[in-house]
């Protein structure tokens, strides 16, 4: 099956991976993955996460059919061992199985269509931190769910590498930070801000990339924010991007 290349990410964070022409996108993980997107009238709401961006803006190159397992809510540990997602936690065009974990119905369709698997892309742990969030000092907090989170992304990234074969690209991404609105909120705002980036640059990140890297899998860090050339910014990213003006002057 002939392939090209393209790049997952931008600028600061890229990472180029080798697609086949036509073949299936499975992404896996929470709400970022769901893709939730409030504001849209038309009941679009769970359709313009990232996993549907980047198969429109590659589409001009590339045939990718997405799978989207994304459910929002979901962990590092009920990706592998929860049957099924929460009511309202799907996609719109989101991939069904109420039987069985997120995990495990993504590895029987990897299996299924074997030698059809263009990309796989992960964003899962946020959720693990949920008690962690609005804490002016988190690292204790954070610490203490690492240990386990580390364990469950080894495992997941090994399931799914050992299914995809060594040739398929997997793509993981960190997270942004959870507190960063809170800047806005006078000096406390300011010091959980600062906190959470230097947890999540310092200690998170680090345990992410050595829990995925043993199955090979990339890891994108948005923690330090993707950026994109001076005539884009300039554009605007809608504009860009997207080909959609998000206002008008």
């Amino acid at each position: 099956m002939g392939g090209a290349m393209v790049a997952v990410g931008t600028a600061r964070a890229s990472s180029e991976v080798r697609l086949p022409k036509a073949s299936y996108y499975l992404s896996l993980g929470d709400s970022l993955v769901q893709g939730y997107q409030p504001g849209y009238p038309d009941g679009s709401e769970t359709l313009h996460g990232y996993p549907d961006r980047l198969v429109a803006d590659v589409a001009s190159k590339y045939r990718l059919t997405l799978e989207n397992y994304g459910c929002g809510g979901a962990t590092s540990s009920s990706i592998l061992y929860t049957d099924g997602c929460r009511p309202g936690g799907l996609a719109n065009d989101g991939v069904q199985y109420p039987d069985v974990p997120q995990a495990t119905a993504a590895l029987a369709f990897i299996k299924a269509h074997h030698g059809h698997i263009g990309l796989i892309t992960i964003s899962i742990g946020w959720n693990d931190f949920d008690s962690c969030v609005g804490v002016t000092a988190p690292a204790a907090c954070v610490g203490a769910t690492l240990p386990g989170i580390r364990t469950n992304l080894l495992a997941l990234s090994a399931q799914l590498r050992a299914a995809a074969g060594a040739s398929t690209p997997i793509v993981a991404t960190t997270y942004s930070d959870p507190d960063l609105a809170d800047w806005l909120e006078g000096a406390t705002g300011k010091a959980a801000a600062r906190a959470w980036i230097g947890e999540l640059r310092n200690v998170v990140n680090p345990t992410f990339a050595s829990a995925y890297a043993p199955a090979k899998v990339k890891l994108i860090d948005v923690t330090i924010g993707l950026r994109v050339s001076e005539e884009q910014e300039t554009e605007g990213l809608d504009v860009a991007l997207h080909g959609e003006r998000g206002y008008s002057p």
